[in-house]
């Protein structure tokens, strides 16, 4: 199993936790195939530090094709930026409909400029009883419609305080009154049948190099 690094190098070089052969393997994909899935790449280092297992995170192709032929602004270039919102998101928050999912928003846009919500299903399983050992992406859509009235709903956990406003700005949102306070959030996210205390991560040093230059656990040469 090939094993993608988590964490900052001793050299500095900037590390992802995205699979670095995701885009190669969807662009060769004729879309007649749908039994299988593609792997995006593992926790990142923000989710894993609200208390998300270590483990490697999959998109099914069948999904993928439901999602497009419902949301056609979830384009194949919308649809290969999905890992970007696991690894850096925005807003985490759990699911107020299916316990054991996290809804997450990033910085990334469907074609007609809606934020898209990415879905983790963090206990998949088959045929409701044999629990897998790997994260599922269960959606992913351009969410434009009565967002303020779902962020206020939403049971948050994290926010990056540096890009989270901008965010907002962005699309004439405001924060709901409850997350205005600055202080850890605690929370528990239900997975592998314990329950895991998590804290909102504004002032994580996890990815900081001994200079105190910011590291990230994507694969350096994805882009590429």
């Amino acid at each position: 199993m090939q094993n993608y690094k988590n964490n900052s190098s001793a050299d500095g070089v900037r590390m992802f936790s995205i699979a670095p052969d995701f885009e190669e393997k969807y662009d060769k994909w004729d879309k007649k195939r749908s039994s299988f899935s593609f792997r995006i790449g593992r926790t990142s280092s923000v989710l894993e530090k609200l208390g998300v297992k270590k483990a490697y995170i999959y998109f099914d192709a069948s999904k993928i094709l439901k999602i497009q032929k419902k949301h056609p602004a979830m384009t194949d270039d919308v649809i290969k930026q999905v890992p970007y919102i696991l690894e850096e998101p925005v807003l985490v928050m759990k699911s107020k409909t299916v316990s054991g999912r996290l809804t997450i928003f990033g910085e990334v846009y469907d074609k007609s400029g809606a934020p898209v919500l990415a879905v983790l299903e963090l206990n998949p399983t088959k045929s409701g009883s044999l629990s897998f050992d790997h994260i599922k992406v269960a959606s992913a859509y351009g969410k434009d419609v009565q967002l303020q009235k779902f962020i206020d709903k939403s049971d948050i956990i994290y926010k990056n305080k540096r890009r989270f406003n901008n965010w907002l700005d962005l699309k004439g949102l405001k924060l709901p009154l409850a997350s205005l306070a600055e202080s850890s959030i605690d929370t528990t996210i239900s997975q592998d049948k314990a329950d895991v205390n998590s804290n909102d991560m504004q002032n994580n040093k996890n990815n900081s190099s001994a200079d105190g230059v910011r590291m990230f656990s994507i694969a350096p040469d994805f882009e590429e």
